[in-house]
């Protein structure tokens, strides 16, 4: 090679060792420097006669550096990468290695590129701190918008909304509230049907005249309901009051009974129903005298009537005695917008009850509003004030259990295991049911009673099928 060749190769190894923005190192296999960029030079801090008079390895010995690849490379013959710090200039740098071996497999040559990662370092510093102040912005944005929402939303009659759906429904209320007629109240587990019952009869003249009476017809034992009703005369019955008893359509005279879950009562006792209906006159179990009533029904039930007419398990005249005027009462995942007001109502309740300093993180309302509620605004209240009392990431865990298992229509149907056995069967029934009963309840005591068994066959069946709910 002439020297005009030997100096065109050099100007040719110059232009691309400072071509690249990374700097570059090339060392013999013992660690002589051959070649080197200004970039790599400014990234050690050294100078073009402390880098003629010094090896890399001298540098590193120094404390220059805080270690270099170039060794492990001769040892492996294996390409190599490792962050260094440069404590002069105060750099982080990525540092990678490749040798170059001969002809017989041997090293000759280590070429090592340094690429200054410290404006990384700083760009993620700067993007993690940015995304800190975009999550504090996001939770004061989310703050203040459900501040808003509850400040625009309505409260009236103890109910608390904003969507359209409710809005109607409550202008329903107060003409319904205006006329004597009876009301059937049809709507989902723990939408509220009983609060709207009294609502109506709270707004009605009857309130000025008469009591407004509950009886639950699915809580209490069918032989124990008409006596319930209609009252007996002393000595009616074994075991009865020796001084009778009034019944409750008596007591309900002038004002207004409410038959919260109409579809659960007795065939036999639908038509002495009827009659009270049509001849508004009532006599006690064991008496031969009628007494005359003034009485307005409301009733309500989460079941199909017409399904239950079809199936002889509901009469058709009372039916249309009692569905004079229906109200339905949308489920609360029909009217998403009405979550937030609902949250905030019932935590500033929670609040003042137990006097406590603590909020939902806004990072919850996202689940909140994204959660199907199939225990309707009951499950919402129970959910706030477990939130407020327990750690919130577990509640939201148990939510979400809650809807998966609730969202698979197969679980009590069974329609993609037709060939499972009949104790299979009855478990995911029995599971599915305990279910349904455990969130449309408050306590376990009203669980046990709904289910007619004692509340330590209802805990026993939860640990079965692995149930888990915070009962006050």
């Amino acid at each position: 090679m002439t020297a005009a060749e030997q100096n065109n190769y050099k100007k040719l190894l110059d232009v691309i060792l400072n071509f690249s923005s990374d700097g570059i190192f090339i060392a013999d296999k013992n660690c002589n420097t051959i070649a080197y960029s200004e970039t790599y030079r400014l990234y050690l801090g050294a100078s073009k006669e402390q880098l003629k008079a010094m090896t890399i390895i001298d540098f590193y010995n120094e404390g220059w550096l805080s270690s270099v690849p170039l060794l492990e490379i001769i040892e492996t013959k294996k390409p190599c990468s490792q962050i260094i710090t440069y404590y002069k200039t105060g750099k982080e740098i990525l540092a990678t290695g490749t040798p170059v071996l001969d002809d017989n497999s041997q090293i000759s040559y280590v070429v090592l590129s340094f690429r200054d990662i410290s404006k990384l370092k700083e760009m993620e510093a700067e993007l993690r701190a940015s995304k800190k102040l975009l999550n504090q912005y996001r939770t004061e944005l989310i703050t203040l918008k459900s501040n808003k929402i509850f400040e625009t939303s309505k409260i009236k009659y103890g109910l608390v909304y904003r969507s359209k759906s409710m809005n109607q429904l409550v202008e329903l209320i107060e003409t319904l509230a205006r006329h004597d007629a009876n009301v059937l109240i049809l709507g989902e587990t723990g939408v509220g049907k009983s609060l709207i019952a009294e609502i109506i009869h709270n707004l009605s003249e009857r309130s000025n005249k008469g009591k407004f009476v509950k009886i639950d017809c699915s809580s209490i034992p069918e032989n124990l309901l008409e006596s319930e009703l209609f009252g007996y005369k002393k000595g009616a019955f074994t075991g009865a009051n020796v001084e009778g008893k009034v019944g409750l359509i008596e007591l309900a005279d002038k004002g207004t009974l409410f038959l919260d879950e109409i579809g659960e009562m007795p065939f036999n006792l639908q038509s002495k129903l009827l009659n009270v209906l049509e001849d508004k006159k009532v006599k006690r179990i064991g008496g031969t005298e009628y007494k005359p009533v003034d009485i307005r029904i409301i009733s309500a039930t989460n079941k199909n009537l017409e399904e239950q007419i079809r199936k002889n398990l509901f009469r058709r005249d009372l039916y249309y005695r009692l569905n004079v005027i229906p109200l339905t009462i949308p489920p609360l995942r029909e009217r998403r917008e009405d979550i937030i007001p609902l949250v905030k109502f019932y935590e500033n309740f929670f609040l003042k009850k137990y006097d406590i300093k603590k909020e939902i993180p806004p990072n919850v309302y996202e689940q909140l509003l994204n959660y199907d509620w199939p225990g309707n605004v009951r499950e919402l209240i129970n959910i706030v004030e477990r939130l407020l009392l327990l750690d919130p990431v577990l509640v939201l865990k148990d939510m979400e259990e809650q809807q998966e298992t609730l969202n698979l229509p197969d679980e009590i149907t069974g329609a993609e295991n037709t060939k499972e056995s009949l104790r299979d069967f009855m478990d995911r029934a029995e599971k599915y049911y305990l279910l349904e009963t455990i969130n449309s309840t408050r306590t376990l005591k009203e669980c046990a009673e709904v289910l007619d068994v004692d509340i330590s066959t209802v805990v026993r069946k939860m640990k079965k099928y692995n149930i888990r709910k915070s009962y006050k």
